[in-house]
């Protein structure tokens, strides 16, 4: 019987060696002067944590947060930039424009062709007529 307690003891010890290999979770919390520091152990992101009266407030260490806001205001720019661009194509694919063939070319320059020789052969002002 009084091996039994060494048994037990010998059989937890494979358990506790688990215990010490478990992963550590994605983030690990460090106390820091007014609050704390959160790391983020998957992406090295770091947040300082701080209480203001009811309500824990985080910001990024090290952010810059006016080139983040302006790299976000030019993102959306470009999106926006891009769907206008995609309604515009919609639109021509949509409507597309036919090109003038050659029997097309032909007309327009038969009748510009009329329209000098009736200016060649009587001008304005050729019978002393005032334009």
């Amino acid at each position: 019987m009084r091996s039994m307690p060494l048994v037990a003891a010998l059989c937890m010890l494979p358990l506790a060696a688990v215990a010490d290999d478990a992963p550590v979770g994605r983030y690990q919390i460090s106390p820091a002067l007014d609050g704390y520091v959160r790391l983020d152990t998957a992406t090295g992101a770091m947040l300082y944590c701080r209480t203001f009266d009811p309500t824990l407030r985080c910001e990024e260490v090290g952010a810059d947060t006016t080139g983040k806001a302006a790299t976000e205001a030019e993102m959306d720019d470009l999106r926006n930039r891009l769907a206008a661009m995609e309604r515009k194509v919609a639109i021509l694919e949509r409507d597309q424009i036919r090109l003038p063939d050659q029997k097309d070319l032909d007309r327009t320059l038969d009748t510009m062709e009329k329209w000098m020789r009736r200016f060649l052969d009587d001008p304005p002002g050729k019978n002393g007529t005032a334009l």
